[in-house]
């Protein structure tokens, strides 16, 4: 209970990104130090005047007035500050680190430099970040560890600086509203195209129900590739297993795969049946990876499965729409109709 009250009112008093921190977000608190410290003063206290030792209240004041200046310097080395979170330029994937750039700035005066000293940024989630003395503004990274697909939304940022005497925390929250899309985990796979009947030139980005033809491959008239052999090859590294000719590897004819012939009026589709996956998390990996394949060798290939249908294409948009609803299917278990 106590821990949502102070969750609750961290995420209430906390600062838009961008929005320079002030008076009314800025907090001070003693840490571990502090508090260690602050026993000592009340010891030196009590004993100076108990025994009336000026030496022992003159040293004690004197810790005090420090600890009072480093309130005030903490204070004003944050105030002014703001936080921002950038996207990320490249793509993330479930299972890597999550780097975001954050921008750190502050006001300066006219003819002066402003110099952030000793800034500390932490989040649920993240390695904390200790950024060095940043004069004016700059960029750092902050590495988050995520490992699901889909929209990560980056948590509420603690924001503190033990500058400079180390024994008082100066803090404050910054809530960001940055969403970044994460790409399902690809897991290397061997992958079959199924070959389809093609679709009509200028209405391949329809939906198949709009001509005639349904979406589960199950209800479409398809042939498979490997049904029309126009040869034998040599075999290539990172062929499949499937089509390796074993009988004549039995024989003692040598390694050989099967080669398929190439029909204009058939397009190549990526679906469930294209792969052999364990689970419902398990597929959609295996069929990232086959996604990026297929992007890498620029192949001309359509999508059909988990109700996701994209005619074919090679752009890189193309691979960036399906990347993109893979990442936010809903999560569920995986049953054979899918």
């Amino acid at each position: 209970m106590l821990q949502e009250l102070r969750a609750r009112l961290r995420i209430r008093f906390a600062a838009p990104p961008g929005v320079p921190l002030g008076i009314h977000n800025i907090y001070v608190w003693p840490n571990k130090n502090g508090w260690i410290l602050l026993t000592i003063l009340l010891a030196m206290l009590a004993f100076g005047i108990n025994y009336q030792n000026n030496l022992v209240l003159i040293l004690a004041v004197f810790i005090l007035c420090s600890v009072l200046t480093s309130v005030f310097y903490g204070f004003f080395n944050m105030n002014g500050v703001s936080i921002d979170v950038r996207k990320m330029t490249a793509a993330a994937y479930a299972g890597s680190p999550l780097p975001l750039p954050v921008f750190v700035s502050a006001k300066s005066t006219p003819g002066r430099v402003r110099i952030i000293r000793g800034l500390r940024i932490t989040a649920p989630g993240a390695a904390a970040l200790i950024a060095p003395d940043i004069a004016g503004g700059g960029a750092v990274q902050l590495s988050f560890a995520n490992e699901k697909r889909g929209i990560f939304r980056v948590p509420l940022l603690a924001v503190s600086s033990a500058w400079p005497l180390g024994v008082v925390n100066t803090f404050s929250y910054v809530k960001p509203d940055t969403e970044v899309l994460v790409y399902p985990r690809p897991v290397s796979t061997e992958y079959l195209l199924d070959r389809q009947p093609g679709l009509l030139m200028g209405s391949r980005k329809e939906a198949p129900e709009k001509q005639g033809i349904a979406a589960l491959p199950e209800q479409r008239g398809r042939l498979r590739s490997r049904d029309e052999i126009s040869g034998l090859r040599p075999y290539r590294p990172g062929d499949p297993p499937g089509i390796i000719d074993w009988k004549r590897m039995a024989r003692g004819q040598g390694l050989l795969a099967k080669d398929f012939s190439q029909d204009n009026s058939m397009d190549l589709y990526l679906n469930i049946n294209s792969i052999r996956p364990r689970n419902y998390e398990d597929a959609i990996s295996r069929l990232t990876w086959a996604v990026q394949d297929l992007s890498r060798k620029e192949q001309r290939f359509g999508f059909n499965a988990f109700g996701i249908f994209e005619a074919p294409d090679s752009a890189p948009e193309h691979t960036a729409r399906i990347l993109t609803r893979l990442a936010l299917l809903p999560e569920g278990k995986y049953h054979a109709d899918v």
